[in-house]
């Protein structure tokens, strides 16, 4: 307790660097959140959520790997609905398919990927799409596609509008009856799709 109060301080070390370590009030710190597509009712809000918030920051970088083709919201939300809801989506596009990102290759893996800088974990998804037969040829020539974008990097990811208002409402760490925050995702998917 400070003055009173129970207060959360945080022990930290550095991912990238070992001798960066430290202790530090939970308060200087921002929750990495992300609202995952099915909670979007329009495409220009979920735009706006990916042109800013920072824990969308490799789903930005992955985008930016199909420089000609449109992040269309349906086809985002088509990644995490099962059948019917799905097909439903899929309905106005021609040519679908899903790349799924998270299929082992050698070394790559998912829970690798996920914890490491975006810089680094793009090289990855980038090397990825070319086994998957999309190198960056094919990828800029497909303009006449729109895509989906199921990738999460390390950050809390909600696809329930309570679970979001929570993690969004308190501090780590969240000790509430049927909530748990800090939940490892681990999505890496893409939807491509031609629209009708």
């Amino acid at each position: 307790p400070v003055k009173g109060k129970n207060e959360v301080y945080y022990k930290l070390y550095s991912a990238y660097n070992k001798k960066v370590k430290g202790i530090a009030w939970y308060g200087y710190f921002k929750k990495s959140i992300i609202k995952l597509p099915v909670l979007f009712n329009s495409q220009q809000a979920y735009l706006n959520d990916l042109n800013s918030n920072k824990a969308l920051k490799l789903t930005r970088m992955v985008a930016k790997l199909f420089p000609n083709s449109k992040i269309n919201l349906n086809l985002s939300k088509s990644l995490y609905l099962t059948q019917p809801q799905n097909a439903y989506l899929l309905n106005s596009f021609t040519n679908t398919k899903e790349l799924d990102l998270n299929k082992q290759t050698g070394k790559w893996s998912v829970s690798e990927y996920e914890r490491m800088a975006p810089s680094k974990a793009i090289k990855l998804i980038d090397q990825r799409l070319t086994e998957l037969g999309y190198d960056q040829n094919k990828r800029n020539s497909m303009s006449d596609y729109d895509i989906g974008l199921d990738i999460v990097g390390y950050a809390d990811s909600y696809d329930d509008q309570r679970g979001f208002n929570l993690a969004n409402q308190y501090r780590y760490p969240v000790t509430l009856p049927g909530f748990r925050d800090m939940v490892d995702y681990q999505a890496c998917a893409i939807q491509l799709g031609i629209p009708k």
